[in-house]
């Protein structure tokens, strides 16, 4: 079985059905904290590399890593089967 790249990320999720422009001005307040040099320097003080991104990143994120976590579970039940 490959070893997985893994990695860590942090965000914030809004329910199901929240207006786009409700995520939109969230995001970009969250975005704007987060690149500020007040919170990025705390972030970067114990080991976070402050990036902020989009909604729609982050949903491609969360996707990409739920298909890579889904394949490694399967691999695990498939080799403690043999």
């Amino acid at each position: 079985m490959p070893t997985p790249f893994v990695a860590t990320y942090n965000g914030i999720l809004a329910p199901a059905g929240t207006s786009p422009e409700i995520v939109g001005a969230i995001s970009k307040l969250l975005v704007s904290a987060v690149k500020g040099k007040e919170l990025s320097e705390k972030l970067l003080a114990v080991g976070v590399e402050p990036q902020g991104s989009t909604p729609e990143e982050m949903k491609k994120a969360i996707a990409a890593d739920w298909d890579t976590w889904v394949g490694v579970k399967d691999d695990i039940i498939a080799s403690m089967k043999k």
